[in-house]
């Protein structure tokens, strides 16, 4: 009977040792794991400190932003001096602004002094890197690493509850995160608001070390557009588009395909679109203010020029 006894008893011992064990490496797991998530910064602390860095230097920036009206701009922006080009299918214009001084010019050789600063394409630039210390950034997501030429870059995105319905439709920054105690953010795609409109605004972000990054007319050298390319063609062959009658002949794959032709003429169009499903209007014209749609190729009725689905 005592044997029994001495056999519970050293059973008993055991497994509370076991389960103290246990207790004690469960703590030292929570332990390690609060320590590495302490160590493992969040995105929008890493964004914060990144705009803090870039918001006080000079940056190159190259940028694409689609709108009514697509700009390319590129240039030169430090605190709120900047040297920057403005690329549309209107024509380009460079604008500097060093201090309380403005200037502008359409060809790059005659300049004219403005009193007004027009700082609506520079926004465009700095809004992404602005930094304040008040600034409560909201929260954002990891999506993961990207290479950049030889740069490993944290793809970081806003939350949104939303789904995604294109690459852009909310902020998205890619940061080099190498050193830890300087991030820097060398790229920025997501909506900006621009005269009254949202436009997606696409933003490369280059450190520049010029001494004196912003200077007046001629300009920084270092902030001149480069040669035009390809875009440039395109550019003009929409200038050329937007005025005159053209005809047009165009095939349109969605869920389904659609086959469209007729004539454009600034925002005006007479289009006849084939037949894919029963009672789909077939063609429709808009002239100005006016709008009529046809479904059977006799009878018509009365549209809204907003409808530019055609």
């Amino acid at each position: 009977m005592k044997k029994i006894v001495g056999v519970r008893a050293t059973w008993m011992c055991s497994v509370a040792a076991l389960l103290l064990l246990a207790s004690a490496s469960v703590a030292f797991a929570k332990a390690q794991k609060k320590s590495a998530a302490s160590k493992q910064e969040k995105p929008e602390a890493i964004l914060s400190a990144a705009k803090k860095l870039a918001d006080a230097k000079a940056c190159s920036v190259q940028a694409h932003v689609t709108a009514d009206k697509d700009m390319k701009i590129s240039g030169i922006i430090f605190g709120k001096d900047f040297d920057l080009t403005i690329e549309t299918i209107d024509g380009t214009t460079r604008q500097i602004v060093l201090g309380d001084k403005s200037w502008s010019s359409d060809d790059g050789k005659s300049w004219k002094e403005s009193k007004e600063i027009d700082r609506r394409f520079y926004y465009l630039m700095h809004t992404p890197i602005k930094y304040s210390a008040n600034e409560k950034i909201p929260p954002f997501a990891a999506v993961g690493t990207e290479k950049l030429g030889d740069e490993s870059l944290l793809h970081i995105r806003f939350i949104a509850p939303d789904k995604i319905t294109y690459e852009g439709d909310r902020a998205n920054y890619w940061i080099a995160v190498q050193d830890r105690q300087s991030p820097v953010i060398h790229r920025f795609l997501g909506p900006m608001g621009f005269e009254n409109n949202y436009v997606t605004d696409q933003v490369d972000y280059t450190p520049v070390a010029d001494e004196h990054p912003i200077v007046p007319p001629p300009g920084n050298p270092h902030a001149q557009a480069a040669p035009p390319g390809p875009e440039a063609l395109l550019m003009a062959a929409m200038k050329k588009m937007s005025t005159g009658v053209w005809s047009v002949n165009g095939t349109v794959a969605f869920k389904k395909t659609i086959k469209l032709h007729g004539l454009l003429s600034g925002e005006d169009f007479d289009l006849t679109m084939e037949r894919v499903k029963p009672n789909a209007p077939m063609r429709g014209i808009v002239i100005k203010d006016k709008a009529w749609v046809c479904s059977d190729g006799e009878t018509w009725h009365a549209g809204t020029p907003d409808d530019r689905l055609l």
